[in-house]
């Protein structure tokens, strides 16, 4: 996907007349983009050949292939993940083997979603400091 490509968060209005099984195609294949499927799986689920004849589907029918919006995946993946923790919960209160590994990778996933594994930025003053440790050690005759 280039960055030329538009933002939606739901499929657009065809660019040129298509017939209404393409159309149909097209829908389903960006619905299932939507959904967090790759090319692969969509072009398999609508009886494609190949993920390329897949996104030559949608391009063909909406002139480009739109890029889905970011806000619109960190909702997705939010509630993927949100499943996911419900789920290792159970089974580490049923002592699964991997359980509580698999919990710890899907907070980890959480929290690196929600930006807060990201790397803090401490600004520390050691100019201040260098330039009042001058000026005592100047009074102080050093």
């Amino acid at each position: 996907m280039s960055d030329d490509n538009q933002t939606v968060t739901s499929a657009p209005q065809p660019v040129r007349k298509v017939r209404a099984d393409a159309r149909e195609r097209a829908e389903q294949v960006w619905a299932m983009r939507l959904g967090g499927a790759t090319w692969d799986q969509c072009a398999k689920t609508v009886g494609l050949a190949t993920p390329q004849s897949a996104m030559r589907c949608v391009r063909e029918t909406y002139g480009e292939v739109p890029q889905i919006d970011r806000e619109e995946l960190r909702h997705l993946w939010r509630e993927r993940t949100e499943v996911l923790w419900r789920q290792a919960m159970r089974d580490v209160l049923d002592r699964r083997q991997g359980a509580v590994i698999a919990a710890t990778k899907v907070a980890s996933l959480a929290s690196f979603l929600d930006g807060l594994g990201a790397p803090q930025r401490v600004e520390v003053g050691v100019l201040h400091m260098l330039a009042d440790l001058d000026a005592l050690m100047q009074e102080e005759g050093l």
